[in-house]
């Protein structure tokens, strides 16, 4: 994965387990995070489309049948100003 400490948008890196919902059963595989991109879209297509540095995995993970529901979160600020994270698992 890309480090943080690219200068632009389309770096991920591993997301921390807190935060998640309880009442899902959550696996690290199906945690996503984009940094710098200002819109939702935009990070989505980059996991949908532009992901090939990363061996689809992005995009492997969200079409996956191992999930069921999802949810995403948003941080503006930080060095990379936008944080997006999407969270997937099992009920």
């Amino acid at each position: 994965m890309t480090s943080p400490s690219s200068t632009r948008p389309g770096t991920t890196a591993p997301c921390p387990p807190t935060g998640t919902d309880p009442r899902l059963t959550p696996s690290p595989a199906l945690r996503r995070r984009a940094l710098g991109f200002q819109t939702a879209e935009e990070a989505v297509r980059f996991w949908m489309q532009h992901d090939e540095r990363f061996h689809w995995a992005h995009r492997n993970a969200i079409l996956s049948e191992k999930s069921d529901e999802a949810g995403y979160g948003y941080y503006k600020g930080g060095p990379w100003n936008h944080y997006w994270t999407l969270d997937m698992g099992r009920k």
